[in-house]
């Protein structure tokens, strides 16, 4: 049986905020600029690669996680405004 990429990006989102919730305010994603959510989502990828290929080493972080959820913040905020 083959994943579902869109539980698979439900489940990264709501995982990505509860983490957040450690160390920020609840929501506080909605004030953060677009562009920043934007450029933090292309870092991320970029980081994803860089690994991927060997060209940086491990870190950690899920970085295709994390992009996932910074375009999500950008998305909504578009549908929002």
């Amino acid at each position: 049986m083959q994943s579902d990429p869109r539980l698979i990006a439900s489940q990264a989102v709501d995982e990505m905020i509860a983490e957040g919730l450690k160390k920020h305010i609840a929501e506080g994603w909605r004030t953060e600029d677009i562009r920043m959510h934007i450029l933090k989502a292309q870092r991320h990828l970029s980081t994803f690669l860089l690994i991927l290929d060997g060209h940086a080493p491990q870190d950690g972080e899920n970085h295709l996680r994390n992009a996932l959820c910074r375009t999500a913040f950008s998305l909504t905020q578009v549908i929002d405004n």
